[in-house]
Order: structure tokens, then C-alpha cells, then sequence
């Protein structure tokens, strides 16, 4: 679940603990006391992926 964006552009994502707290892989997943996994990722993330690629000539 969305969580909040920073002032770098990072937004936060928040699991469900109660979600969470059930899941045989919980202890794989997140070492929280809390029983929350909290992902952060930048709102440009997905074009820094893609721009590695972008601009590379095929060296013929």
C-alpha cells in the first residue's frame, strides 16, 4: 500500500502487517519488528532501467 513520496522523489510503500504476520515466508522477507515490509522507490525508477538501453548503437 502507498505510503508517501519524499522531497528526493522516493516513494514509500507499506505492507499489510496483519497481511504479513500470517505469510510462512515472513521471516525470508523482512526482519521488522513490526511485521511490515517497507519497499522505496524512486518515481523515476522504472526510466533508469529502461535508459541503459536507450542510446547504445549496434555496432555493425
Amino acid at each position: 500500500m502507498y505510503s508517501t513520496t519524499d522531497r528526493k522523489g522516493c516513494r514509500s510503500y507499506h505492507s499489510n502487517p496483519e497481511t504479513c504476520s500470517a505469510c510462512p515466508l515472513l521471516e525470508h522477507c523482512t526482519r521488522s519488528k513490526n511485521r511490515q515490509k517497507v519497499i522505496t522507490w524512486h518515481v523515476r525508477e522504472d526510466r533508469k532501467i529502461v535508459c541503459p538501453l536507450q542510446g547504445k548503437r549496434n555496432p555493425g
